[in-house]
């Protein structure tokens, strides 16, 4: 019984992960629809191929909740880090920006999906005799992202974001309208190609 209500809340766990991730990139994204609209599809289709994948890698096993449990853990790790730096890189690419917390949870998560990868890759291999080391790294790694959380929230949240700092006028009427125009031909390209 205690073996199956591991198994189960590690599932859940999984998914309420996965679920972060999503809300993270929605987030950042929700003000470029066209963006957003091939982000939510990527996001789908990438949870819909781990699945698949780690059902491939529990079939014929004897213990196939872990085995599924396992693989897909360390698949949704490997696109969690995937997400993350995209959408980092997204984000500073096309300044748009992410809240301080949002920033540590995000780099909270990656550190901690990370050492995820390495960590199941080398259980699924090796599962009996590495079983308390992976319990130990998966603690150790879990309480550094916790401390990145920690710090991300320790003052209260702004009820209401200060005004940026703006550029001289000069200087925004000659570099604003090239990067709003290329963001608005990628989401204009976007919404072309997603349209049903």
């Amino acid at each position: 019984m205690t073996f199956y209500y591991f198994w189960v809340t590690q599932g859940i766990l999984l998914a309420t992960r996965a679920a972060a991730i999503a809300e993270i990139a929605w987030r950042a994204l929700r003000d470029y629809r066209g963006i957003w609209a091939l982000g939510w599809r990527l996001l789908c289709g990438v949870a819909l191929l781990l699945l698949v994948h780690a059902a491939v890698d529990a079939r014929g096993n004897s213990a196939w909740i872990a085995t599924f449990l396992v693989a897909a853990e360390r698949d949704l790790e490997l696109a969690v880090v995937g997400v993350l730096v995209l959408l980092l890189a997204i984000c500073r690419y096309y300044s748009i920006r992410l809240e301080p917390v949002q920033r540590m949870v995000a780099f909270g998560m990656g550190f901690y999906s990370a050492l995820q990868v390495f960590n199941n890759s080398v259980l699924q291999v090796w599962l009996p005799g590495y079983f308390q080391v992976w319990n130990d790294i998966r603690m150790v790694s879990f309480q550094v992202a916790l401390v990145m959380w920690i710090v991300a929230l320790w003052r209260p949240l702004p009820v209401v974001t200060p005004a940026p700092a703006l550029l001289p006028q000069a200087v925004y009427d000659e570099l604003s309208p090239q990067m709003n125009y290329r963001l608005r031909v990628l989401n204009q390209r976007l919404l072309e190609i997603l349209r049903p």
